[in-house]
């Protein structure tokens, strides 16, 4: 077993094929989990594919898909997948200063309880989070559960602070994120 600084105990294992060098585009990394728990909570999947969209001397961007996972612990169980998109910016934005991390997809599957959900981060509205600020800043995530109305979350224009809103059925509530 494995212990971090986030006192999650880890134990399994990861096996990981590359198929290229990262910084080209299409390479791939291949990472399959083996008997791995994190604090008594059990993760699978087919694979978890990485996909070097591309790179520059500004930014990198991959693709990543979640094939099949699952979480579980003695009383539930999670199943669900995504297909993400993900830009770090390491040197900074360049219409900004900080280094700044974006990400948009899409992720379904089923709950705890056995309902179905959707949930998308619209390619017009990506999560942005700055290197400085302690939250996602910016960007929109749609979150559709089975047998309800869509649920938008709004993280904001970019102002690092903790501010976000929370839509349902043409109600919004703002809350603070934590």
């Amino acid at each position: 077993p494995a212990s971090f600084t986030d006192g999650k105990v880890r134990t399994g294992k990861w096996n990981i094929r590359i198929t290229g060098p990262l910084k080209i585009s299409g390479s791939q990394m291949i990472i399959k989990l083996i008997n791995h728990k994190a604090s008594g909570i059990g993760y699978s999947c087919d694979s978890i594919v990485v996909t070097t969209v591309a790179t520059t001397s500004i930014s990198s961007t991959f693709n990543i898909k979640l094939i099949n996972g699952v979480c579980s612990s003695p009383n539930w169980t999670i199943k669900y997948s995504f297909d993400r998109t993900f830009t770090s910016y390491g040197k900074g934005n360049p219409v900004g200063t900080d280094p700044v991390a974006e990400v948009f997809g899409t992720a379904h599957g089923t709950n705890r309880v056995g309902k179905q959900f959707d949930v998308t981060i619209p390619q017009a509205s990506p999560l942005i989070k700055h290197k400085a600020c302690q939250y996602i800043d910016k960007g929109i995530l749609e979150l559709t559960p089975e047998g309800f109305k869509t649920r938008t979350v709004d993280f904001g224009n970019g102002n690092c602070d903790d501010d976000a809103t929370f839509t349902v059925n043409g109600s919004t509530v703002a809350f603070k994120l934590k």
